[in-house]
């Protein structure tokens, strides 16, 4: 007898060809899954029953679900065999719903949302039910006036942000705060205007800062005026810390949590966890969702490889952009699925990366006669190009995107800058074919059900899957480095998840199209780009060291010096691609937030100079100030010893000396004058012999100081990374001498570039060098506990992963305390034990973790 939407489907003839295949295909799939009784038939594959068995065990986990790979049904199976009260926590309603018919009675799918709405956000259910609020009406409320900044970015004048453009920005401030996982809203919360310098984002957040505050005050009240949404009432929930009734909790779609639902599946600490998603799907870090599968607290990191979604052609395209994105998952398709990557003349969807390029492939299909769908109806296109036109005709709009601009050769302009590039494509549409072209396109486009084609960004196509894809040709591609012939530059984290979730949208054929230059990128690693590979260190996902110190005995007394090495050769390898890559990060988020060529752009610079140094009409004369003084990265950072990676990061207080505008390549030509060990001052000395240490070089009587690696020689000071906690110094002369005249505020505001620059660099050994560890620096680098009683070792949660961090005095201090000689006391008696104890606990956690991703599949 036949499926009852296969009866419907023989007399809809209405539908379009490409809903009744999906249909098909989705009706075939319950048949081969699925028994008399609807329970799940299928026999698991081997990964799926090692996660079945760890969740038996009681075991959090992280399970990291390649596209395709059956994730709900592998929840599914741990649900049945785990047959306690559990929550499925979905990222939305639809998906809530589905689950909900799919799951155990003893799973309660709820939407993060509706556990909130059920807890408190029923109190507010008149203020949701109100008509909305207009932003002149919040305006009003608010008693906001127009802001007025001095001239600045692409303007010739001074500009006044008016007060309706300043309640859109306290709005948005509100909208971040909620998401986030911070207690109270602050200047981070305001959003940024592009056309405006960092100097000018600074001055108008200080500005908007009150508002927000007055804002979220009035939300938080029963009777307050503003509009009240959903993320509101789920903010003040998540406030509260409130506590899931459910023995086990799962969280699924964890690569694109909002850090307030993350944090309050965090607080469960009584519960089993079991968090799911795949890092190399996290598409929405713009909009302030995170990767809650990089650093939760788990105890096991287990994998679903087998995709059962397409075959090994589509299957092998994907793993290209795992290898791009050093992932520790290749991808392998279900054997009895056939697929094909080829050319697509009429393919089911194509799937582009900008919104202008969904318009552009819809004009194309619209001329050949045929019926087009946008994948969320082409709105926003559409009130671009309203916004567009208002412009040309009178010099204004309302859209958030183009508010700031007077005109639109404004646009155009911008458009040909690197922040306005996502622009082009846009600019390019309305010059050639007219706002009223674009307006009527979208105006054309039918519903999903009755398209012959569907259109989409590869954003919303997330979570899609369509019979026959093809890739548009606006996609980013790689360029030729012109350091390096016949070689591309490295590809961007975010362009290369998005390739990846692009191309695994297909189930039987895939026209890569504007993706296919990938193969012009070092094409002899895909010879073994499907081979399994262990897990790189320098992943998201990275060793979870506090559980695997929660698990291990304390060390008792002091580790024997190379207890793992000693008696065996050394080998040491580097991944000087890896390190590029993040250079390049580090680069760009210093010329954007710190050093762009001489300018300072860092928007805490006149505040820190002039708690240091006074007001400009009154400055110490006593005092110099060299402002942006930047970190040196050597070209080997990214290590391995013994195959273990040995990432070492040295962060001192502060350079204490000129030049100012020191950027990371004038940094790195005065760091090699070290390389001459007569050049060397105690503080380099002492770099030297911590590194001969951590890469286990020889013992402290020899001097070898080299790395003998596939490239060649290499010295160990190009083999670490060196930053200050500030990156600005104040320095006081005396008759004694120059000495440090910083100053707090230096310290708080210079905390953030450090968290981001350990985020880059994700160092597995920290070494902080001073005679504590400041409260500043217990921040920046989220200090949790001491490791060890007798040894300087901590464990910390650096920007969402835990690592060690080691403290110890400055090289150069006085006797006993210094260590700038290898024979010292200070150096045989706490820099060795500590550093070697730090190794002992990475390769125990790398050991445990390599074993536990050791690739399992079936071939069911």
């Amino acid at each position: 007898m036949s499926h009852p939407v296969q009866q419907h489907i023989s007399k809809g003839h209405h539908l379009s060809a490409i809903l009744v295949r999906d249909l098909t295909h989705v009706i075939k799939r319950l048949g081969d899954c699925t028994g008399a009784d609807g329970r799940d038939t299928m026999k698991p594959t081997e990964e799926q029953q090692a996660i079945i068995d760890a969740a038996r065990r009681g075991e959090s986990l992280v399970i990291q679900a390649g596209a395709g790979t059956g994730k709900t049904t592998t929840l599914r199976q741990v649900s049945e065999s785990v047959r306690r009260p559990s929550l499925y926590i979905a990222y939305n309603r639809a998906t809530a719903d589905e689950a909900r018919a799919k799951f155990p009675r003893h799973v309660e799918s709820r939407t993060m949302h509706s556990l909130a709405f059920q807890a408190v956000g029923k109190e507010y259910a008149a203020r949701l039910n109100r008509p909305r609020l207009t932003l002149q009406d919040a305006a009003d409320i608010l008693a906001i006036d127009p802001v007025t900044l001095p001239r600045k970015g692409l303007f010739r004048r001074g500009r006044t942000i008016d007060r309706l453009h300043v309640a859109r920005l306290v709005h948005e401030a509100v909208n971040r705060f909620c998401i986030s996982a911070d207690e109270q809203i602050s200047l981070r919360h305001v959003p940024e205007e592009r056309s405006l310098s960092k100097d000018e984002n600074a001055r108008l957040a200080e500005q908007i800062l009150p508002f927000a505050q007055q804002a979220w005050a009035d939300i938080g009240d029963v009777d307050g005026r503003l509009r009240f949404t959903h993320d509101h009432y789920l903010k003040i929930w998540a406030l509260n810390h409130p506590r899931l009734r459910a023995d086990v909790i799962m969280l699924d779609e964890a690569q694109d949590t909002n850090p307030v639902v993350a944090q309050i599946v965090r607080e469960q600490r009584l519960a089993q966890q079991i968090v799911v998603g795949d890092s190399d799907q996290q598409l929405y870090q713009w909009r302030g969702a995170v990767d809650a599968l990089a650093d939760w607290p788990a105890d096991q990191e287990l994998y679903l490889t087998l995709s059962w979604r397409f075959g090994r052609p589509i299957a092998e395209e994907a793993n290209k952009w795992l290898w791009l994105l050093d992932s520790h998952k290749r991808l392998e398709g279900a054997a009895a699925h056939g697929s094909r990557v080829d050319s697509l003349a009429a393919p089911d969807a194509v799937l582009c990366r900008t919104n202008s390029g969904t318009v552009r492939h819809a004009l194309e299909q619209l001329k050949t006669g045929k019926k087009v769908a946008i994948v969320g109806g082409g709105a926003e296109v559409k009130r671009l190009a309203v916004a567009a036109d208002e412009l040309n005709r009178r010099g204004a709009t309302s859209h958030p995107e183009l508010y700031l601009f007077t005109s639109w050769d404004q646009v155009r302009e911008f458009a040909d800058e690197p922040a306005g590039a996502d622009l082009r494509t846009f600019v390019d549409l309305v010059d050639k074919y007219g706002t009223a072209e674009i307006i009527r396109i979208v105006d054309s486009l039918v519903s999903e059900n009755y398209a012959d084609v569907i259109i989409s960004t590869a954003h919303r196509a997330k979570g899609r899957e369509w019979g026959a894809v093809r890739i548009s040709d606006d996609f980013n591609r790689s360029t030729a480095d012109p350091e390096n012939a016949g070689k591309l530059r490295s590809v961007p984290h975010t362009d290369a998840m998005l390739a990846y979730v692009a191309v695994t949208r297909a189930r039987e054929a895939l026209d890569v199209g504007g993706l296919a230059w990938i193969d012009e990128y070092n094409p002899p690693a895909w010879t073994t780009i499907s081979e399994p590979v262990p897990p790189p260190a320098a992943s998201r996902s990275d060793i979870t060291l506090a559980a695997s110190l929660e698990r291990e005995d304390q060390p008792q007394g002091l580790p024997k010096i190379n207890e793992t090495a000693r008696g065996s050769a050394v080998e040491w390898s580097s991944d000087p691609v890896r390190t590029a890559t993040r250079i390049s990060e580090y680069d760009e988020y210093t010329k954007t937030n710190i050093l762009a060529g001489t300018e300072i752009v860092c928007p805490s610079y006149r505040q820190c100079r002039r708690a240091a140094m006074g007001d400009e009409s009154s400055e110490r004369q006593d005092r110099d100030y060299y402002p942006a003084q930047l970190g040196y990265i050597g070209e080997h950072y990214d290590i391995r010893v013994n195959g273990v990676p040995r990432r070492i990061l040295i962060v001192g207080m502060e350079r204490g000396e000129g030049p100012a505008w020191f950027d990371r390549e004038a940094r790195t030509l005065d760091h090699d004058r070290a390389l001459v060990p007569s050049n060397r001052n105690p503080h380099m000395r002492g770099v030297v012999n911590a590194l001969r240490t951590a890469f286990e070089v020889v013992d402290a009587e020899t001097p070898e100081e080299y790395l003998d690696l596939d490239a060649g020689p290499s010295h160990v000071l190009k083999c670490y990374a060196l930053v200050n906690l500030r990156l600005c110094s104040a320095v006081k002369r005396t008759a004694r001498g120059r000495e440090s005249a910083q100053v707090d505020e230096m310290s708080v505001n210079c905390e953030v570039h450090l968290t981001e620059t350990v985020r880059i660099l994700q160092p597995t050994l920290t070494i902080v060098q001073g005679k504590r560890l400041s409260p500043y620096v217990k921040s920046a680098l989220g200090v949790e506990k001491q490791v060890h009683d007798e040894l300087p070792l901590y464990l910390g949660q650096i920007a969402g992963t835990r690592r060690l961090v080691a403290l110890f005095n400055h090289p150069s201090a006085s006797d006993p305390h210094g260590w700038s000689s290898p024979m010292s006391e200070y150096f045989r008696e706490i820099v060795v034990p500590t550093i070697e104890l730090a190794n002992t606990i990475v390769g125990r956690a790398y050991a445990r973790r390599t074993v536990a991703l050791a690739p399992q599949r079936s071939e069911g």
